[in-house]
Parts: C-alpha cells; sequence; structure tokens
C-alpha cells in the first residue's frame, strides 16, 4: 500500500443548522485541530461530499428535516467502510445511542456537552487510522506539548 500523507483532518459534518456547524467548528478551532470541515445537509450532498471531498471523518446529526443519521451512517458504510462516523445530538437516550454504535458509529456528542467534541473527533480520527493503516500523519504537528 503506498503511503498517504495526511496534512489536515477532514471532516463531512451532516447538519441543517447553521449555528450548530458554527458551534461545532468553533470547539474544533479552540482545541487547535487543524481541520477541513465542510458541511452537507441532504443524502445527495452526502454522496458528493463522500466522493470529491473524501473525509478521514464523518459527524452526523441525528435528527434532519429529509435526511437522518440512521440514513448517514447507512450510506457512510456502503460508500467508505473505513470512514468513522460520529452522530451529533440535541438527547440521545442509551437505548438508541447503543443501536447507533452496533449499527457502526464509533461514538456520539450530545450538543449541550459539545465541549468533548475535539475529544470525542479525535478517538474518530484515531478509529480512521487504525481503519487505514497510514504510518505518516501530519494532523498535530503545530500542537505543542
Amino acid at each position: 500500500m503506498s503511503e498517504r500523507r495526511v496534512d489536515r483532518l477532514k471532516i463531512l459534518l451532516v447538519e441543517d443548522h447553521e449555528s450548530d456547524a458554527d458551534l461545532i467548528a468553533r470547539e474544533l478551532r479552540r482545541a487547535q485541530l487543524d481541520c477541513d470541515l465542510r458541511r452537507v445537509q441532504t443524502e445527495p450532498e452526502l454522496l458528493l461530499g463522500l466522493r470529491d471531498f473524501v473525509p478521514h471523518l464523518i459527524l452526523s446529526d441525528h435528527s434532519l428535516p429529509q435526511f437522518s443519521a440512521r440514513d448517514a451512517l447507512r450510506v457512510a458504510r456502503r460508500e467508505c467502510p473505513g470512514v468513522p462516523v460520529i452522530i451529533v445530538t440535541g438527547s440521545l437516550d442509551e437505548e438508541t445511542a447503543a443501536d447507533y454504535i452496533k449499527a457502526g458509529a464509533v461514538d456520539y456528542i450530545v450538543k449541550e456537552r459539545i465541549y468533548q467534541a475535539a475529544f470525542v473527533v479525535l478517538v474518530g480520527f484515531f478509529a480512521f487510522i487504525m481503519f487505514n493503516d497510514f504510518s505518516k500523519l501530519q494532523v498535530f504537528n503545530h500542537l505543542k506539548p
């Protein structure tokens, strides 16, 4: 397998509310994660983003008007099985959270605890590394110990 250098973490965000997308972006910047964030709202936009943006990670809102996290997870598993999906939600009971994990999501974030977003994104990114065997990762070089 040829080496692939990853300079910036690429996150595809499935989110219908611009304010929630801005909140997530702000938290990731606050945590000094050097990432490109692209927002989509529909299944066709998700498919296009998977093909053209080629994300390392997908964050998906639990509830969208015409598209759900279950739909996003199904599409992601089918189109790019090595890309981890994390569910973002306003509220989620334990049974539903467990169902998402069983269906292939690597984790979930409750919006009232969005300050945990960077940590959960890191967990997802390390899952991506495990799924894809990359040896040269430059994403975190800007962080100081």
